[in-house]
């Protein structure tokens, strides 16, 4: 799961790739404007000091065999690079230590990072330092310019990480070619879906291979489903008052009490309730605000099967869409277009599955015997032999012997004694003794 510290990192990395990127480019066509010069020309004339800074892929986009380089295809070290470089005579000061700022950020901090979290204090001290240099920077661009810096800065410090957020910054890590960078962040934004898949699909076997009879015997559970809404570049309070109409529509729509305000996101919410109404087992209780958190009430695993089957169903994704399209027609500060994301949360699938497991799983115990022949030579040792069964002094070799086992074969046995009272009746009348 994606924690505090995680979050941290991946709003670094956003904010740094994203904003990074395209102030650095908009630098570079700035300056290239201000030479009024062909920008292949320019970097013919530094090609034998970027072939030593370069790798191949770098190079063959900087120089090309046939046409002329795209700007739009370079990655964030090779704009920030390039632009130092070529423009270090018409840059500022102030726009040198900047695009400084912007590489040492990406060169030092994250290429090379060895862990994709980073704590409070790490992120207080590198948003502070990415949001000046960018701010700096957009302040000798465009209106618009400076605007989309700002919506940047505020989406990737405020704005929720959600999986569109998430699949963003997967295509800014795809537009840059450090191998190391890619894999650190990848990893990290992969290990909460993969956790989350890989928990359903065992919580999904897991019912399923329970007997009929089991999934139907009455058992209250409470699966929560989170709704994760994200939209444009919009400030946290303009999507918690979206979020908090879809909420309060929700719980209207449960009580079945009537909406006037919003009918278009009622109709989509209303589809959704006909599907969990059509189930058996199945209730949807009131909504919580946070995210938004779908409450659904199961009476049997059977529910429980039937309700995670249906939050993966096209029928439930398409709802979804019809109700963010809705959340488009209403008149807010917020922007548009919005996007709606649903899974059952981490804490529930796994309690789900510790409990199902607990359940299901039989404790099956192997038993073998040994027989170990002991031959007596008299009446002594007939009563020695049971003085020391009686007394405990065969248990304790034996668990000597437990031990040794499971350190030399790594198997963990309980070895139990016992005497074949038949036998030591037999030698005991052989040896014409008459008590016992």
């Amino acid at each position: 799961m994606i924690t505090e510290e995680d979050e941290y990192f991946l709003r670094a990395s956003l904010l740094l790739l994203k904003g990074g990127r395209l102030m650095s480019k908009e630098t570079l066509y700035k300056e290239l404007r201000k030479a009024g010069g062909n920008l292949d020309v320019l970097l013919k004339q530094h090609e034998r000091k970027f072939k030593h800074k370069f790798v191949k892929k770098q190079r063959e986009k900087l120089f090309p065999g046939a046409g002329v380089t795209d700007v739009e295809t370079w990655d964030l070290a090779m704009l920030t690079t390039v632009t130092l470089k070529v423009f270090k005579q018409s840059l500022n000061d102030d726009e040198k230590n900047d695009l400084e700022t912007i590489k040492c950020m990406r060169d030092e901090i994250y290429a090379h990072t060895y862990s994709s979290s980073l704590s409070a204090d790490q992120y207080g001290d590198i948003q502070k330092e990415l949001q000046n240099a960018l701010t700096s920077l957009s302040n000798g661009l465009s209106e618009k310019l400076k605007d989309d810096c700002f919506k940047i800065i505020q989406e990737c410090t405020t704005g929720p990480i959600s999986p569109s957020t998430k699949a963003e910054l997967t295509k800014q890590i795809s537009e840059d070619n450090e191998r190391s960078f890619q894999k650190d962040v990848m990893n990290k934004l992969t290990d909460q879906s993969e956790y989350l898949s890989q928990m359903r699909i065992e919580l999904l076997q897991e019912i399923k291979g329970l007997k009929p009879e089991d999934r139907s015997t009455k058992r209250i559970r409470v699966i929560d489903s989170e709704l994760t809404l994200s939209g444009a570049v919009n400030e946290e309070e303009d999507l918690d008052f979206v979020d908090s109409i879809v909420t309060k529509v929700i719980n209207k729509a449960i009580k079945h009490v009537g909406e006037t305000d919003y009918p278009k996101i009622r109709k989509a919410v209303d589809k959704i309730l006909r599907d969990v109404e059509s189930m058996p087992d199945v209730e949807l209780v009131e909504a919580d605000h946070k995210c938004i958190i779908l409450k659904f009430i199961c009476t049997t695993y059977a529910g429980v099967l039937n309700i995670l089957m249906y939050l993966e169903s096209e029928s439930f994704l398409d709802s979804l869409n019809d109700l963010a399209q809705a959340l488009n027609t209403i008149q807010c500060r917020a922007i548009g277009p919005f996007k709606l994301d649903a899974t059952v949360t981490p804490k529930c699938m796994k309690d789900l599955l510790d409990e199902l497991r607990a359940e299901t799983v039989e404790t099956t115990i192997y038993k073998r015997t040994i027989r170990m022949p002991i031959r007596v030579k008299s009446v002594q040792g007939i009563e020695h032999i049971w003085s020391l069964f009686e007394n405990g002094g065969a248990t304790n070799g034996l668990n000597e012997l437990s031990e040794a086992v499971l350190e030399e074969l790594h198997t963990k046995v309980t070895i139990t004694p016992s005497l074949n009272l038949e036998q030591v009746k037999a030698a005991i009348k052989e040896e014409g003794i008459c008590r016992f």
